[in-house]
């Protein structure tokens, strides 16, 4: 537990006739403030000094030169690291900010003592239209660099700062001094793990203010440290997209969905394909050289890969495949965004099936696809151009960004008629939303390759590579309410085309309360069967990244 001591510090460079009013105003929350003279003025210094003498609260450190506010505030946390402080709340001298929030921003950062918590200006009419449109470009970058709507703004001087992990930060990389510094800190905590907390606060620009921002060698400053941090988001990409694993895949959130998405997309438009596809090369070897957890979840797949296709031989994955692998996944991600931005379509898809298909459709009733995380489902938004019979595509998710998501697709694609459902369990309303939406012709989407968490009785286990595997009941369980057509679609690159295999699964799954059990053991054991024909055709597209054979724990055991 954090021990809460909070102080102020302020940068200044020459705001003399600023200072005394701004400090006057925080005396009042009798907090200690740590002024950092960044080499100012002689009249300003005198200013500065006289502060300190008539109050006991108020500190100055003179730096010997002008090192730029970023410089200024790194000083000042260290300082204050040095004195016992747990918090820094950094309060720019020239009084832009309102100091009427200071109150609130000392509460969030008291309850929230491991993160930093950061003013969300808003403006009034005072903020010059280039500012504001510079603030916004950066902001899309800190997007981009951190694969995350965490930091919703990364330039405002009016936060407060964790001493500690800022220091380690300070410590282990080489921070911009000057205007560059306030963003910069911002993402390399953000990658460091510390949560960024935003609050709305008032910001203004005084007419007789003065700005040290210097246009083109700032300008060109920032855009540098944005290069650099760029770079630095794909040396850390597989850790934002791998989150760490536990015992069972649903205990980390899936939050690539929709940040990391939205970000990848507009990195790839930016960049475009050929250098995204060499860039990925070196951050999963890098990846593979630095997680031992992937690298034993893949060496213990690519074993019962081995193990099944070669009947019985005992040949020992290494490394290479384990980066093969990676690299798969990670063009698999490429392939999404560019079926997002139009670069792949229907007619790079070779398609088996869809007669089959088209023929369940054509009455009017729709269906349900069992799908899992194998090869690039994605593709399928393409369909309703080679299969007109198809309305419109609904797919099943366990995680609470689909409506978010939702918004991202139409965003990228005003077209998409992809629709995300974000299902905890069925119930009666979800089971009454479905048989709507598949009366009316929709496809349903699920996949049926993941167990639900922390419940045996809802899972059947059936044979996949040679050992037995948990399938979640769940999928099979729908469709014996829904009553409607169900098959199986797989897609899996095949050189640089796709192959995409729709197959019929059941006309109808019918479950009867006497033999559900067994039931739903053999259609586990068709679906498990249908998986493992397609696995062991195309095994480097598998992006299962946990313990497949493992069983789920119970919840009774997973709460403890």
């Amino acid at each position: 537990m954090v021990n809460y001591s909070p102080c102020i510090i302020i940068p200044i460079y020459n705001h003399g006739s600023t200072i005394g009013a701004t400090v006057s105003s925080l005396l009042t929350y009798n907090l200690p403030i740590l002024i950092v003279d960044d080499g100012s003025d002689a009249s300003t210094h005198e200013i500065l000094d006289t502060l300190a003498t008539q109050n006991t609260l108020v500190s100055v450190d003179h730096l010997p030169s002008n090192l730029g506010k970023g410089g200024a505030v790194m000083a000042g946390i260290r300082k204050a690291a040095k004195l016992g402080y747990s918090h820094a709340i950094q309060v720019d001298a020239d009084g832009q900010h309102d100091l009427n929030d200071l109150t609130k921003l000392v509460k969030l950062a008291h309850e929230n003592p491991n993160a930093l918590v950061s003013g969300q200006p808003e403006y009034d009419e005072s903020v010059p239209t280039h500012r504001y449109i510079a603030r916004y470009i950066t902001h899309v970058w800190v997007w981009i660099e951190t694969l995350s709507f965490s930091i919703k703004d990364s330039m405002c001087g009016f936060r407060a700062y964790p001493i500690k992990p800022c220091v380690e930060v300070l410590d282990s990389a080489n921070l911009g001094q000057r205007m560059d510094f306030d963003p910069e800190i911002m993402v390399r905590l953000y990658w460091h793990g510390v949560q960024i907390i935003t609050m709305p606060t008032k910001v203004i620009y005084p007419k007789d203010g003065v700005s040290h921002f210097r246009g083109l060698e700032d300008n060109l400053r920032i855009s540098w440290m944005h290069t650099r941090l760029f770079f630095g988001m794909l040396k850390r990409l597989p850790f934002l997209v791998f989150r760490k694993r536990k015992a069972h895949w649903s205990d980390t959130p899936e939050r690539g969905g929709v940040r990391l998405m939205l970000a990848l997309y507009h990195s790839y438009r930016l960049l475009g394909r050929p250098v995204f596809s060499l860039l990925l090369k070196f951050v999963m070897l890098y990846y593979v050289a630095t997680s031992s957890e992937v690298r034993f979840v893949c060496k213990k797949y690519w074993s019962h890969v081995l193990r099944f296709s070669r009947t019985g031989t005992s040949s020992k994955p290494g490394w290479r495949q384990t980066y093969k692998h990676l690299l798969s996944f990670g063009e698999a991600m490429l392939d999404k965004l560019a079926v997002w931005a139009g670069d792949i379509t229907i007619d790079d898809l070779d398609i088996t099936g869809e007669n089959a298909l088209r023929n369940a459709l054509k009455h009017g009733k729709g269906a349900i696809l069992f799908v899992s995380h194998f090869g690039n489902i994605e593709v399928c938004r393409a369909l309703g151009r080679k299969v007109p019979e198809i309305t419109k595509i609904n797919a099943l998710v366990f995680n609470t960004h689909a409506q978010k998501f939702n918004k991202v697709l139409k965003h990228i694609n005003a077209e998409a008629d992809f629709n995300l459902i974000h299902l905890d369990e069925i119930g009666i309303d979800t089971s009454i939303q479905l048989k709507d939406m598949v009366d009316n012709g929709e496809i349903i989407v699920i996949a049926a390759d993941r167990t639900p968490v922390g419940a045996r009785n809802r899972i059947t286990q059936a044979e996949f590579l040679g050992q037995k595997a948990s399938f979640s009941q769940g999928p099979f369980i729908l469709a014996s309410i829904l009553q409607c057509p169900t098959f199986t679609m797989f897609c899996a690159r095949n050189g640089k085309r796709f192959e995409v295999g729709f197959k019929p699964f059941s006309d109808q799954i019918m479950l009867p309360r006497k033999t559900r059990d067994e039931a739903l053991g053999r259609y586990v054991t068709q679906y498990s069967e249908a998986l493992e024909s397609w696995v062991v055709r195309y095994p480097e597209q598998w992006f299962n990244f946990f313990d497949f054979w493992q069983a789920p724990e119970t919840s009774e055991k997973r709460s403890k």
